[in-house]
């Protein structure tokens, strides 16, 4: 994905934000394979795969007689067992080749956004597909991040402030923070069938997994937020503190979900 990451696993604390994210994000992520008709057998392709629980519930659907590829640039966290239908490889979705026609289902998720060549990876995956073969791709949309109107007036103020120098932070890295709302049109692109899109968000509290990938990111973040003038250090740390107050409240992102098939 190159240096422009904001999101280095080599951080200390890059396990227990990939786990955070994978806790909010999972139930829906699966529900969304699950309607591919994922079963026995069936050669899967995950990209990007962080701490690697979805490429877990992958092996558990496809069974020893399956298979399931996992990559990302860093597969520290991944899982390998020479017991498992999991593979695990370095690799690179924007510069490294993928065997062609080769899986029934591929899944990326909150990657794209990052990417400077996003329908180059895109156009690898779907040539990676076999005929009739799935893709399912997640990203996020900032468009609905706001405080909730039951936090005070100077807590509401402080987290708007947060969330726009996090927004600087990530877009002067090459991060596309609306890039869900363009997923439709980008898989069209692809000339794939049957192709839909869902968003989901929530209220989420602080202590949950949301608040949590939220705290994360911001003391991964740290120093280029504070750079950025919009919100003075002191005023940081405090948000930091209340996204473990579960008296804290504000709207997720949106997770939008597009997916389609290519032609048979």
């Amino acid at each position: 994905m190159g240096s422009s990451y904001a999101f280095d696993n080599a951080w200390q604390h890059a396990h227990q934000r990939l786990q955070s994210l994978e806790a909010l994000a999972d139930p829906g992520s699966t529900r969304h394979l699950q309607a591919t008709g994922i079963s026995d057998g069936w050669r899967c392709l995950e990209v990007g795969a962080g701490a690697g629980s979805i490429v877990r519930w992958m092996s558990e659907q496809v069974g020893p007689s399956g298979k399931v590829v996992a990559t990302d640039i860093n597969p520290r966290f991944l899982p390998q067992s020479e017991a498992s239908p999991i593979e695990v490889h370095r690799h690179d979705i924007t510069s490294d080749p993928l065997p062609e026609a080769a899986f029934d289902l591929a899944h990326i998720r909150m990657v794209l956004a990052h990417l400077p060549r996003r329908e180059q990876a895109l156009e690898r995956m779907v040539s990676a597909l076999s005929p009739g073969g799935w893709l399912v791709v997640e990203e996020l949309d900032f468009s609905s991040v706001h405080p909730t109107p039951d936090n005070s007036s100077e807590d509401a103020e402080r987290f708007r402030k947060v969330a726009q120098a996090h927004q600087m932070v990530v877009e002067q890295r090459g991060f596309d923070t609306f890039y869900g709302r363009r997923l439709l049109d980008d898989l069209r692109k692809q000339d794939l069938r049957d192709v839909e899109t869902e968003g989901r968000a929530t209220i989420c509290t602080g202590g949950s997994p949301w608040a949590l990938s939220w705290r994360f990111t911001c003391q991964q973040l740290w120093n280029e937020m504070v750079a950025t003038e919009i919100i003075e250090p002191g005023d940081l740390d405090r948000v930091i503190e209340q996204l473990d107050d579960g008296r804290f409240s504000f709207m997720s992102q949106i997770i939008m979900s597009a997916w389609g098939r290519r032609a048979a």
